[in-house]
């Protein structure tokens, strides 16, 4: 007898309106793609991630002409977005442009290290003192948006 273990999807659907966490997978001129990892509670973390796009008009709310997207976000970059609807049959349209919305974790493109927030567009490496540009999440705590639990 022979039996594969196929992952079981969800049955809890992705809502207009909810937060999500993203991996930044690519970026084009106008648009990034990401792959969404985790929905806040009570879904938490997905089983089966779903593709998203961020598009440049969507990563502030003014000035979007003068968005450079690689100025924005990176990929392999973790985004917090909001979700504005669906876009096509593959993917989900997602937005930044809120302050606590945007990049919670980048790794340094020069040094590999993980970087942190200096300001609401700037990340910096702490080893090194190298910045680079980002659309930087204002915090807030993850764990209890995703899980459901209060920070110890």
């Amino acid at each position: 007898v022979v039996s594969v273990d196929a992952p079981v999807a969800s049955t809890r659907v992705l809502q207009v309106g909810q937060l999500v966490l993203c991996r930044v997978e690519r970026l084009q001129l106008g648009q990034a793609t990401v792959e969404m990892i985790a929905a806040e509670y009570p879904i938490g973390v997905l089983g089966v991630p779903q593709q998203g796009s961020i598009r440049r008009e969507d990563v502030r709310k003014q000035a979007s002409e003068e968005i450079l997207m690689q100025d924005a976000m990176r990929p392999g970059d973790i985004v917090l977005c909001r979700i504005l609807g669906m876009g096509d049959a593959r993917r989900y349209m997602l937005s930044t442009a809120e302050v606590e919305l945007g990049v919670v974790r980048a790794t340094s493109v020069s040094s590999g290290k993980p970087m942190v927030p200096i300001s609401w567009k700037e990340m910096q490496c702490p080893e090194t003192g190298v910045k680079e540009s980002r659309k930087c999440a204002k915090r807030s705590n993850l764990k209890e948006m995703i899980l459901g639990q209060k920070a110890a």
